[in-house]
């Protein structure tokens, strides 16, 4: 069972969305009968998003008191840093660690070695057989928001059809699929084609995958970076190359990275991202690995994505606030 955090209007950075039972504020180690040591690793530890996430996780921990947060510096998917990392804990003794491994497959002996422990082992976005608890966001709530925002937008701005489009996905990671499969069939309904569908994670692929669909099919008027935002932000480039007349595009996203929140801003070519709410996110790694420490409240959180779009700024800002 997972833990869906509420996605109204956000009001960002409030402490208390999960209970625990920790007192709160305490900081010093004197006032301390036990310090919770949690480590979190990351494979890009280098992503300013990833380095936001961490950001809130320590504010938590800081907040709840008595809780020592371990960072991961591994950065570039590099196998051999990451395990090297949770090895170290392990030997360390950990109460926690919270991971997005690289690979899961080389992880499982980690895993058992920590549980054999008494560690507590909980994923982030990834999901391992025998987790104690996971952390992430509600992917298909995601792709529900970017679809229910296009079908819309199709309706009011292209009712006559006579368009394509063009959605990135990224196989390799199943657990996301609802970010591409619900806005394709939210195509399908609109009697919109899906021209081109491949894997794609960068602006350089996204970029490339927009210039061939328009080569190819010059009426492409809608791009999905159902992976990321990032493949969003390169074809936007693709799309002011050709010349192609912002109001009559729409490009739209995952996750509502720093550069895609700013493109939205520009009220151009990026019309929304699905955002993650960074800071409950952070949040959610401390609660969780508390809880499954100590064996009460829930241990599966899902933090919300909030949609990204010009008509609410104020949420916009903030959104984009989360990076500084």
């Amino acid at each position: 069972m997972f833990l869906r955090l509420s996605g109204h209007r956000p009001q960002f950075l409030a402490a208390a969305f999960v209970a625990v039972t920790l007192p709160v504020g305490v900081t010093s180690a004197q006032a301390c009968e036990k310090t919770y040591t949690i480590g979190y690793s990351h494979p890009v530890s280098e992503a300013k998003a990833v380095q936001a996430v961490a950001k809130y996780a320590q504010k938590r921990a800081d907040e709840v008191g008595c809780v020592k947060l371990l960072l991961d510096a591994t950065t570039n998917l590099n196998l051999q840093t990451q395990r090297a990392a949770v090895e170290n804990w392990i030997l360390q003794g950990v109460d926690a660690i919270v991971i997005r491994a690289v690979d899961p497959t080389a992880f499982t002996q980690l895993q058992r070695e920590a549980q054999a422990k008494g560690i507590k082992w909980l994923t982030y976005t990834k999901p391992m057989k025998d987790q104690d608890g996971s952390v992430g966001w509600d992917t298909n709530k995601a792709g529900e928001l970017i679809a229910e925002d296009l079908t819309k937008w199709v309706k009011d701005h292209l009712p006559a059809g006579g368009i394509s489009a063009a959605v990135t996905e990224l196989t390799i990671e199943s657990s996301l699929a609802g970010q591409w499969e619900i806005p394709e069939a939210a195509l399908k309904k609109l009697n919109v084609p899906v021209v081109l569908a491949q894997d794609c994670a960068d602006q350089e692929c996204g970029l490339a995958m927009a210039e061939t669909a328009l080569r190819e099919h010059p009426d492409l008027r809608i791009f999905i970076g159902g992976s990321t935002d990032d493949p969003g932000v390169g074809a936007a480039r693709a799309f002011q190359n050709a010349g192609i007349d912002p109001n009559d595009v729409y490009l739209g996203g995952m996750d509502g990275s720093e550069q895609a929140l700013v493109e939205v801003k520009k009220g151009t070519y990026y019309k929304a991202t699905a955002a993650i709410r960074l800071d409950l996110l952070g949040y959610s790694i401390i609660d969780a690995a508390l809880n499954a420490v100590k064996g009460t409240g829930e241990t599966n959180i899902l933090s919300p994505n909030q949609l990204a779009t010009t008509r609410d700024a104020e949420q916009l800002d903030q959104l984009i606030d989360q990076y500084k």
